[in-house]
């Protein structure tokens, strides 16, 4: 919850340093490599060369390792959570799992704070509903945006868009 404090209440100053988010997601997802195969689930990296974004390390780090808990929590043995960094007209960062089905409506809630698609009492699920929630703060701060869709087969798609570095 500290984080998310933080990011909303400081916009993220984009002169700590220019990061390339395809290398940064890659080692993210080394971290998770481990608690994907414990979870039967895999894990999948694409990245495009040039996606460099400026702001703050420690944060974009943050966004692709809350990105990538998400997808691995709510997923179902034997499935998949797909990581993909791109160069479009921004940077996108898309996350895509294969969980159980979610209403496009219940998606949209998931970025609130708090927000659980299931009660604590009801799920076996722990955490509190902030990893999303810190997700689009971090966005936010990197002046960027961030969407979810379910997809048509069960588990949701996150795809968050940050501006490049300009140079």
């Amino acid at each position: 919850m500290l984080v998310l404090l933080v990011v909303d209440g400081h916009r993220a100053d984009p002169s700590p340093g220019d990061h390339d988010l395809a290398a940064l997601a890659t080692d993210a997802a080394a971290e998770r490599t481990a608690q994907a195969a414990t979870a039967d689930l895999r894990l999948d990296v694409d990245t495009e060369p040039d996606c460099t974004v400026p702001g703050n390390a420690t944060l974009l780090r943050q966004l692709l390792l809350n990105l990538l808990d998400n997808a691995l929590a709510y997923n179902k043995p034997g499935g998949s959570v797909h990581l993909a960094v791109l160069r479009e007209k921004e940077i996108v960062i898309e996350v895509e799992n294969t969980g159980r089905h979610v209403d496009d409506i219940v998606a949209q809630r998931l970025f609130e704070p708090f927000y659980r698609q299931q009660s604590r009492v009801t799920s076996d699920r722990s955490g509190h509903g902030l990893g999303l929630a810190i997700v689009r703060s971090i966005v936010h701060a990197h002046h960027g945006a961030v969407t979810a869709h379910a997809n048509p087969d069960g588990g949701l798609t996150v795809r968050a868009k940050l501006p490049p570095d300009p140079r």
